[in-house]
């Protein structure tokens, strides 16, 4: 059964809340199986209490193909930190050494003291992530899961940004964007965008019933999914549930 904000998240009890000048506020609220970060009004981030490495919320899992892809990444960077999702998926693999950038020092706390595994390596960086990534080097695998309020910086809709994107990434290195286009035009824009910048094809994934849009590209041809045993006993061996999921041609 897919996951259901409305469903599985109606019983709660409040956990923590701060007011914060930024955002309005930051809460954490939790029940019997399910722990979540609110910013504003808006859930940014579901934790599964009892498996707190699974990707709860449908339109992380496609970002996650990136590991189908790159099988063997191993220095990862994150723009954006949230609830720390793709960090603690990401995190119980061995071979990874990853570094997340997080501006607002209330969410940072909130991640270390409610989200975080604390036995696994992880550096966080309180950093602007436009200013970041522009020092950043040798990265296999750069996620993008930026927002502001109730949706993208403005930053995400400049080719400058992506440049810079791409110029912190190795030869073989993947970009993979979390979008929240307002309208379908400011998505068809990031994706010429894209193919333009790295001349090659851009991958669109969506969910029903989100407005999130994942992109992942890289300056290597990405192979079109086979959708065969081979693939789903990848998908399988990751952990990922794509049953949901849309590839947009």
């Amino acid at each position: 059964m897919q996951f259901d904000l409305e469903r599985d998240l109606a019983e709660h009890h409040l956990l923590y809340f701060q007011r914060d000048p930024n955002v309005q506020s930051v809460s954490v609220l939790e029940n019997e199986h399910y722990r979540w970060l609110k910013i504003g009004d808006v859930i940014h981030s579901v934790m599964d209490k009892s498996q707190p490495q699974r990707l709860v919320l449908p339109h992380l899992n496609p970002m996650m193909l990136a590991l189908y892809y790159r099988p063997t990444v191993s220095n990862v960077l994150g723009l954006g930190l949230g609830g720390g999702a793709l960090e603690r998926y990401l995190l119980d693999r061995s071979e990874i050494s990853l570094t997340s950038v997080e501006l607002n020092p209330t969410i940072i706390d909130c991640y270390r003291n409610y989200f975080a595994i604390d036995d696994k390596p992880h550096n966080i960086v309180q950093a602007d992530a436009q200013g970041y990534v522009t020092n950043a080097t040798d990265i296999d695998l750069l996620l993008v899961d930026l927002f502001d309020h109730q949706s993208n910086p403005a930053f995400l809709s400049e080719p400058e940004f992506y440049q810079q994107c791409m110029q912190a990434l190795t030869p073989n290195g993947l970009l993979v964007v979390n979008l929240l286009p307002v309208f379908d035009l400011q998505l068809y824009d990031i994706e010429d965008m894209l193919e333009e910048l790295f001349d090659s094809q851009v991958l669109c994934f969506s969910v029903p019933g989100y407005i999130n849009r994942i992109l992942i590209c890289s300056r290597q041809p990405l192979a079109d999914i086979p959708f065969d045993q081979a693939f789903y006993k990848e998908i399988t061996r990751l952990k990922l549930d794509l049953n949901f999921c849309i590839l947009n041609r």
